[in-house]
Formats: structure tokens, C-alpha cells, sequence
């Protein structure tokens, strides 16, 4: 440290410490380096057990803790944009190369330009686009962003962008974030809104479950896990809770509860039990 030309000051029998009035400067990170935090903690949490996720978690925060209050700021602000809804079996290396920049541009606000391969035809076609952000489900990274041309919301599967380039153009649309967003597409695909609190440890018995009853996000509490979904049946996601018995706390909705609660008068009803 003392090459770097940091003043060190050195004390028999106590050690060594840097000299009075001296700080070392704030911890700075790369672009690329702030976007793989976010991507990290989220997959993270996604593909490791409760404990670990914890951990990994824990160590973020420590290291946000001392970055500049802009770039913290940043990275609280793009962790909006990323959502993980399943698990991960494997990454294209072009995909994650493309990561930073998308994030990059929705947080600057920037037009992109991609030439992009559609599904049904093989054919490409260029799109300008406004990303709202990113989001990993069905074992693919999904774009979603405002499209000119389209004049609406669109999902671009990112392995299938085949070039991908910033523009000069500012985006002057007041777009959701992606949160915000897949709730308003809940609300017309008839998806139900589920709030449940997990006791104690029970939250870990659902880590890989949860992925097929439309997982959103979960905040951890003082006596447990309070997830939420947006769940393409009740019915369905009513019979899986029933495993979880006395563990859960229904939050909402009102009609959640009821089903439950039918589902459970049946199963003590069924004859010789």
C-alpha cells in the first residue's frame, strides 16, 4: 500500500493503520461490474437454497453500503428492471454480453435499434425499441420493451437479437418499470394477484414450486417469507398450498382463503377418513 502511496503508520506492539485524516477513496465499479451484481443476486436467489441466498444477499448490501450514493442509487433502481420467474439451466454467452448494455440504456433512457429473428418465420426484422427490462422465464432471458414501430409493448427473446446498438435518441415515452408492467399484463391475461406469508423456515419447501404459480418476488420479515405471485389459477394454487398446512398466512385474495377453506371441509369429508 505504501508503493500505491497510501501513508501507513506503523506502531511496535500494535500494528499498522493509515495514517490520521487519510481515507482511501470510494469503491468504484465498472458498468459491466454493477450490472453482474444485479443479475448475480437475482439468480442467486432463484438457483440456491434459502441460506445461501441469504448470504449472497447480505454481501451485496455490504458492498453497497460503500459505494457513491449515485451509483448506489443506480443499482437499487435497476434491480426494478430484472426479474428471474424460473429456474436457469444455462446462459448463452451472447445474451449475458448484451446484459449490460440493455440496462445500461434503461437507465439513460436511451433508444435502442436491433435486428431481430422472428420465431415463426425465420425472418429478421429491425425494431427500435424502448426497454422496460429484462426478465428470465421459461428458461430463456426475455426483453421486454416499448417497440416504434409496433406502437405497443413487446417480448424480445434476447438469444434471438441478433445485432443489438445504441442510438442517439432519448426515449420520451413514461413507461412503467418492468414490475409495474407485468401486473397491468396480469390484469388482462385474468392472472389473480396472490400475497402469502411464509412461517418460519417454510418459505425453503417452496423455492422450486413457486416458479409454476407465477412467482414475482418475496421480502423477507422478522418471523418469516412474504411472497407474491401472480398465479394463472387459484384453484390450482389453492391444492398447493394445502401441503404447507398451518405454515402459511393468506394475505390475499379474500377468495384464496375460501376455496381453501372448501378444499379442506372436502378433504375431511371424504368417507372413512
Amino acid at each position: 500500500m505504501e508503493n500505491a502511496g497510501v501513508p501507513i503508520h506503523a506502531e511496535v506492539g500494535v500494528g499498522y493503520s493509515l495514517v490520521d485524516g487519510y481515507s482511501l477513496p470510494p469503491v468504484m465499479f465498472t458498468e459491466n461490474e454493477a450490472t453482474s451484481f444485479i443479475i448475480a443476486e437475482k439468480l442467486v436467489a432463484t438457483m440456491t437454497d434459502e441460506d445461501t441466498a441469504q448470504v449472497f444477499s447480505e454481501a451485496v448490501e455490504k458492498i453497497k453500503a460503500v459505494l457513491r450514493s449515485d451509483e448506489k442509487k443506480k443499482l437499487n433502481k435497476l434491480g426494478d428492471h430484472v426479474l428471474v420467474s424460473s429456474r436457469m439451466e444455462g446462459i448463452r454467452e451472447s445474451t449475458m454480453q448484451r446484459m449490460p448494455r440493455i440496462l445500461s440504456s434503461i437507465d439513460s433512457k436511451i433508444v435502442l435499434e436491433i435486428d431481430y429473428e422472428v420465431a415463426y418465420n425465420k425472418a429478421f426484422t429491425k425494431r427500435r425499441i424502448e426497454p422496460l427490462g429484462i426478465h428470465f422465464y421459461s428458461n430463456h432471458w426475455h426483453l421486454i420493451a416499448y417497440c416504434q414501430l409496433r406502437k405497443a409493448y413487446r417480448d424480445f427473446r434476447i438469444d434471438r437479437i441478433q445485432t443489438l446498438k445504441t442510438t442517439e435518441a432519448i426515449s420520451e415515452g413514461d413507461h412503467p418499470n418492468l414490475k409495474e408492467y407485468l401486473s397491468e399484463m396480469a390484469d388482462q391475461q385474468d392472472l389473480s394477484k396472490v400475497i402469502v406469508r411464509f412461517k418460519g423456515n417454510s418459505a425453503q419447501y417452496a423455492r422450486t414450486e413457486k416458479y409454476y404459480h407465477g412467482f414475482v418476488g418475496e421480502v423477507e420479515n422478522d418471523d418469516g417469507v412474504t411472497m407474491e405471485f401472480l398465479a394463472p389459477s387459484i384453484d390450482g394454487t389453492a391444492h398447493w398450498f394445502l401441503i404447507f398446512t398451518d405454515q402459511i398466512e393468506i394475505i390475499e385474495p379474500k377468495c384464496l382463503k375460501v376455496v381453501m377453506k372448501e378444499l379442506t371441509k372436502k378433504l375431511v369429508d371424504v368417507p372413512g377418513g
